[in-house]
């Protein structure tokens, strides 16, 4: 017997709110947010050290709707300004789970953005995540999920 396959948050979503209209609606945002964690995921294993590690994956991996919808939130009020200004959350969205998932290298980990930047911006360099943005343009996302904390949750620095 064929098991059932897991729908995803926003396709729960909005099945219970649209029906089967909203459902396909649902689907097709979670395989977007699925693809660009399996981007990140292949080039971080690229990388090598501990990106590549099972700790980094996981880190990876741990990146919630939660951290989704905060990181929406603060492209959304910040465009317009600096430069954050251009392109689409789908675009950002990439340099903020960079720098969420950074912030979890046991490297970087109580130390502040500026202490480490040079080395993550090598490291976004290394992915090629051009397509994203060049350093200039991922600077203020990065950092953002770099020192994002959820709600309760320990400041390491």
């Amino acid at each position: 017997m064929a098991e059932e396959r897991q729908k995803g948050p926003f396709e729960q979503l909005g099945e219970a709110v649209a029906g089967p209209l909203g459902q396909a609606v649902g689907r097709a945002n979670d395989m977007a947010m699925n693809a660009v964690g399996s981007v990140l995921g292949s080039a971080m294993q690229a990388l090598g050290g501990w990106w590549a590690t099972p700790d980094a994956q996981q880190a990876s991996s741990s990146f919630t709707d939660d951290e989704d919808r905060e990181f929406r939130t603060h492209y959304e009020s910040s465009r317009g300004t600096g430069a954050s200004g251009g392109g689409d959350y789908h675009n950002a969205r990439t340099a903020y789970q960079f720098g969420y998932v950074a912030a979890r290298n046991p490297e970087y980990q109580s130390k502040p953005f500026d202490q480490v930047e040079a080395q993550v911006e090598r490291a976004w360099q290394a992915l090629g995540q051009q397509g994203s943005g060049d350093w200039s343009q991922v600077r203020d996302q990065v950092s953002y999920g770099f020192t994002y904390r959820a709600p309760g949750a320990p400041n390491p620095t």
